[in-house]
């Protein structure tokens, strides 16, 4: 893992340049861009069910729910309600097949490289353990992704993001998106501080990466100034924590199937590789919790060097 750091943009949406006609084509013109990286990437989920055809169409998805959201703070709707749902429930099923293909690789990479003859073993029994699993959510990504539809998706996004009534986000919406999804971050990670516990990390973890989407697309939309060191300074942070809730879910998953097994329950070598799974996920999470304390006092320091005007607006 690697440290944090970066910088916060000077940002000042509403006194740009900006004519509603404009920011109306370049919202439109993502939307189309994103609709077509989502419509490439179900078909190749369909054909091939790959590690990064999955991780692919779980990135359109949020990119597509990000406009979804912004759309929303201009004029609630309940067809952007409804496409948001389903973007969520396919993501969610999607996740369930990744968090597997993650956990089977991270164990083949032990089982591959642990000079331990008895540990290879039982880590290979683990893994044919949990085939079965992949092969069930497998199945059940498939029923999802095709109930979804992408007819139906794409008719869903026309009428949540285009079409008669619809508002383009103005630059005073961009410019509160960004704000609120900072408050939120801020307020998980002043959660997380308090009651320091792995839920709490986990939010400040989605809650990092819905704010790097939305510097992200906002960026897409007008010139943001500073946006794309920030959008890597929050990839970071989004990184870090996620490789913690990877080792995290793995040491649950496999400490579950190893003392539920009566042959495991006494076995010496199960009983080791069990010792070293939660001493590695307690050290990672011992660092992200010093990550996590440290998010705060950080930005707010970049923010102050960098924007001193906006910090005082907002104070």
């Amino acid at each position: 893992m690697t440290s944090v750091n970066g910088t916060r943009p000077k940002l000042s949406l509403r006194t740009m340049d900006v004519s509603d006609k404009k920011l109306r084509r370049a919202f439109t013109r993502q939307v189309r861009k994103v609709w077509r990286r989502l419509r490439e990437e179900y078909g190749r989920v369909l054909r091939t069910g790959s590690a990064s055809a999955i991780h692919d169409l779980r990135v359109a998805t949020r990119r597509l729910q990000t406009l979804v959201d912004l759309a929303a703070l201009s004029k609630p709707s309940k067809p952007a309600a409804r496409l948001r749902k389903r973007l969520k429930s396919l993501r969610h099923t999607l996740g369930m097949r990744r968090d597997l293909d993650m956990i089977l690789g991270k164990l083949r990479d032990r089982a591959a490289n642990t000079a331990s003859a008895r540990r290879r073993r039982i880590l290979r029994a683990v893994i044919r353990q949990m085939t079965p699993e992949v092969k069930q959510i497998t199945r059940k990504m498939y029923r999802a992704t095709t109930k979804a539809g992408l007819k139906k998706l794409r008719r869903m996004t026309d009428k949540a993001l285009g079409g008669r009534g619809f508002k383009a986000p103005s630059l005073e919406v961009l410019d509160s998106a960004i704000r609120q999804a900072e408050q939120r971050w801020l307020a998980a990670i002043n959660t997380a501080k308090l009651r320091k516990e792995a839920a709490a990390y986990h939010d400040v973890r989605i809650k990092t990466k819905t704010l790097r989407y939305m510097f992200e697309t906002v960026s897409r939309l007008v010139e943001l100034p500073g946006a794309e060191s920030t959008i890597e300074w929050l990839k970071t942070i989004q990184d870090e924590l996620g490789e913690w809730h990877d080792e995290i879910e793995l040491t649950r998953r496999v400490t579950a199937l190893l003392s539920e097994d009566a042959d495991y329950q006494a076995n010496d070598a199960a009983t080791a590789l069990i010792k070293s799974l939660r001493d590695r996920a307690q050290a990672n999470t011992h660092f992200v919790s010093e990550v996590v304390m440290s998010l705060r006092d950080s930005w707010v320091r970049r923010k102050a060097a960098t924007s001193p005007s906006m910090d005082s607006a907002r104070q």
